[in-house]
């Protein structure tokens, strides 16, 4: 009990105020950005920081969250939520608590959200409070929040949110609960690199400014790092994807506090998109006919139920599992969505943009020794880059590693991805 107490108390003493359900992020992905997830639209947030995005992002989610504020145990905060969209409305709910049974702090969060045009949309979240204090009884409270989110460029996301905007009191000294205002941009790069900034208006308190990126570094891992000034803070956290299921951790330093700590963990339930714009009429011959070059990493799940042997049920689990575990690079990795076979793949290959998997040599191709044409049967390294390879080991000496061919003009991480199983430099 009285170390309870005493985590109490130090919260207390690190900011000049404080206020009933202050701010504690149970949403890794979140923290490991440094707290600028605000316009993150691209999934629903385990604290639903913003209740526009229901209707915004691609996806419908559960998931849960906990965390340990620089370590104490006895502010432990947990939270569990859901997320469903259907054509231009979106609607979350979840439950949070923080606190022990000296002091404990409970919340009950829905979001109501609308999208009346492709590129914006605006929320409104409804929060109940309650809050319990041993020996002092228990008090409730209602909260209002609202939130827009844009996208008036390709990539590039704008939010704004007013958390607890008609100023909610709770308990017999009507303390306030605590009110704030973010303004969040996000923009990403090549479905790889995120970085969002976040600024936070709160009564009482200093602007507080957050910066947070997220680097995909395959189609299973992310990487993780932000920062957030008053008080200064760094945050670094990773994610785990697994066809449908994301598992992402975080940890946050304090100047005087110690170490945060975050885990959560989603499960995509099914992937969403924007509904069609009116299309003309056509007849079912025509409007099964396959779009040529189909991009199997952008394509809707309209259009992907265009292609020969996929129907609706198919091109929405081919969405979903895009979403969480990346861009597919060949045309073998759709046989890991149930029900589609090797048949099927073979069926729409003449209509889609990515191959099948090159057959592997039998023997490696060492790239120290190779000629130009074992070189060229490499994927994706044509006569010119094999000459390149040629050159650059005879003016650089031999490759001490695979990973050093990158080092040659033309071959970046994708096309590595596509030969490291098949070089050596043995």
């Amino acid at each position: 009990m009285k170390k309870t107490v005493s985590c109490l108390l130090a919260v207390l003493v690190s900011s000049s105020c404080f206020a009933a359900f202050e701010e504690i992020s149970t949403d890794a992905r979140n923290m490991g950005m440094g707290g600028a997830g605000v316009a993150l639209s691209d999934y629903l947030s385990a604290g639903m920081e913003n209740p526009a995005l229901p209707c915004f992002a691609p996806v419908q989610t559960a998931g849960s969250g906990t965390s340990i504020p620089f370590g104490m145990t006895g502010l432990t905060a947990a939270s569990a939520k859901a997320g469903y969209q259907r054509e231009k409305l979106g609607l979350a709910a979840g439950l949070s608590t923080m606190g022990s049974a000296l002091y404990r702090e409970n919340a009950i969060k829905t979001a109501v959200s609308f999208r009346p045009f492709k590129q914006a949309g605006f929320g409104l979240g409804i929060s109940g409070y309650n809050l319990s204090i041993q020996s002092y009884g228990s008090a409730n409270a209602l909260g209002l929040d609202l939130g827009i989110i844009g996208s008036p460029l390709e990539n590039l996301t704008l939010a704004a949110v007013a958390k607890n905007f008609n100023r909610p009191r709770i308990g017999n000294s009507d303390e306030e609960i605590a009110q704030w205002l973010d303004w969040g941009i996000a923009y990403s790069l090549l479905n790889q690199l995120t970085v969002a900034f976040q600024l936070q208006s709160q009564q009482g308190y200093n602007s507080q400014l957050r910066f947070g990126q997220e680097y995909r570094y395959n189609r299973h891992l992310a990487l993780r790092a932000g920062f957030s000034s008053q008080p200064s803070s760094f945050s670094f956290g990773l994610g785990l994807f697994v066809r449908r299921l994301r598992t992402d951790y975080a940890v946050k330093t304090h100047s005087s506090l110690g170490l945060g700590h975050c885990l959560t963990v989603s499960y995509i339930l099914k992937q969403t998109a924007w509904p069609e714009e009116t299309v003309p009429a056509v007849s079912d011959s025509v409007s099964r006919t396959p779009i040529q070059s189909l991009d199997i990493n952008t394509a809707t799940a309209k259009e992907l139920e265009m292609l020969p042997g996929i129907g609706a049920k198919t091109a929405e689990q081919i969405t979903a599992f895009r979403d969480s575990a990346g861009a597919f690079i060949f045309l073998d990795e759709l046989e890991n969505i149930k029900g589609l076979s090797r048949r099927t793949l073979e069926n729409i290959a003449p209509f889609v943009n990515l191959k099948f998997k090159p057959e592997q040599p039998a023997a490696k191709v060492n790239i120290n020794a190779a000629d130009q044409k074992a070189l060229e049967s490499l994927p994706g390294i044509g006569p010119g880059t094999a000459l390149d390879i040629i050159e650059y080991r005879s003016s650089h000496g031999v490759f001490k590693q695979e990973e050093d061919i990158m080092n040659v003009k033309g071959i970046g991480r994708k096309t590595f991805e596509k030969i490291r199983e098949m070089i050596t430099v043995d």
